[in-house]
């Protein structure tokens, strides 16, 4: 499933001694697919409506049945990772401008520029 779709189950499983969040659109499905892996410790719940994967983590940390530690380390890492990915950095700004042939400034006036906007700075500080 990618980020992106929306899902009406969610939980943990325990696989190869590991626990991780699991998600789908059936619990049927979900649950044989669980078994064929071979996962212990399968914890899945129905949410009822679709909701998207971040939303249904947040739903599940707040669910009485997965306050334990080791699904609330799962959900909480989960969300965590999300939002990271939610965040992009800023790049930053150049203080001096620069000149290009697209300006169609050939360099002593592009310098003569610069000096300008120098000076205007310094006298506007």
């Amino acid at each position: 499933m990618k980020n992106d779709d929306l899902v009406s189950v969610v939980g943990i499983a325990e696989i190869d001694g590991g626990y991780k969040l699991r998600w789908s659109n059936s619990l049927k499905v979900c649950l044989r697919r669980l078994n064929r892996q071979e996962s212990q410790d399968i914890r899945m719940v129905e949410i009822g409506d679709e909701v998207s994967k971040y939303e249904a983590a947040v739903w599940l940390r707040d669910h009485a049945d997965y306050q334990d530690f080791e699904a609330q380390y799962i959900i909480i890492e989960y969300l965590n990772k999300q939002q990271a990915a939610m965040t992009k950095p800023v790049k930053a700004v150049s203080d001096k401008p620069k000149a290009t042939k697209a300006s169609g400034l050939n360099k002593r006036d592009a310098d003569a520029l610069a000096q300008a906007m120098a000076s205007l700075t310094e006298e506007m500080a």
